[in-house]
């Protein structure tokens, strides 16, 4: 298992909170970020929710969605903290 960054920890906790399927945008737009970010980002996210039992549903026309009980949700929320998962280091400008 590897951690999350902070973006990747954010996109996992919307998806979480979402009640129904988001589109790219929508979430992009509630990062203060481009769809693009978040799309990028979806094949990490991906990979770092199998690991963890959930799957990530892409579907055209509707949106992003988890294959998750509410018993894996709750669990998942809990563990996702933000302030546990790991931060890129920056280079000196």
């Amino acid at each position: 298992m590897f951690p999350l960054d902070s973006l990747k920890c954010s996109i996992v906790n919307n998806l979480l909170k979402a009640e129904k399927p988001i589109s790219a945008g929508s979430l992009a737009a509630q990062m203060a970020v481009s769809s693009r970010v978040v799309r990028y980002n979806l094949p990490i996210v991906e990979l770092w929710l199998h690991q963890q039992g959930a799957g990530l549903v892409r579907r055209r026309n509707v949106g992003l969605f988890l294959e998750i009980t509410d018993e894996q949700r709750q669990q998942l929320l809990q563990k996702i903290s933000c302030n546990q998962v790991s931060t890129p280091l920056l280079p000196a400008a």
